[in-house]
């Protein structure tokens, strides 16, 4: 009788799934970051870095 309750596996992991799953994200983020004007936006700044707010000298 014990075994009658023993529980049922669930479904096999399969990677090929997961990674299907990636590669529509990142295609979802990809078209999300283009139509949002990223390509432009990256064109207009000359200095892409950061300057520090001050410069200590000696």
């Amino acid at each position: 009788m014990a075994d009658d309750k023993k529980p049922k596996p669930g479904p096999k992991a399969d990677p090929v799934d997961d990674l299907k799953w990636l590669v529509g994200f990142l295609i979802i983020l990809g078209l999300a970051w283009f139509l949002s004007g990223a390509p432009e936006r990256s064109k207009d700044q000359k200095k892409p870095f950061v300057e520090p707010a001050f410069v200590q000298t000696k």
